[in-house]
């Protein structure tokens, strides 16, 4: 893959992101329950639970949507929204500061 074909998968990738979003937050309000809670009964990591919650998971695992389903009793179109192309609230996922150089394996920048 050339760097512009890369590029671009990157902003395609972006777009489809934001065309679904996932509607943890309002479903556990109008159950009352927390994402601890939600951790708790289904067995997801609560680290994986806040991602889908935020919005910052790259994707959604089958087994995880059952669990959340059955916990939650409601269907997967009450988690999941289709958001049109450019209405939807794209979030940036960078794993670190821009500006910041690459740590060395003993955790020290490079120099």
């Amino acid at each position: 893959m050339g760097i512009s074909q890369i590029r671009l998968h990157a902003v395609v990738s972006v777009i489809v992101a934001a065309m679904v979003e996932f509607r943890l937050e309002a479903l556990l309000k109008r159950a009352g329950k927390t994402r601890y809670w939600l951790a708790q009964q289904t067995g997801i990591s609560q680290t994986t639970m806040f991602r889908y919650d935020k919005g910052n998971a790259e994707g959604v695992k089958f087994h995880h949507l059952s669990r959340i389903c059955q916990a939650l009793d409601c269907q997967p179109a009450d988690l999941l929204i289709y958001v049109p192309n450019g209405h939807g609230a794209v979030r940036k996922r960078s794993r670190r500061k821009p500006g910041r150089p690459p740590k060395t394996p003993a955790g020290r920048p490079k120099a």
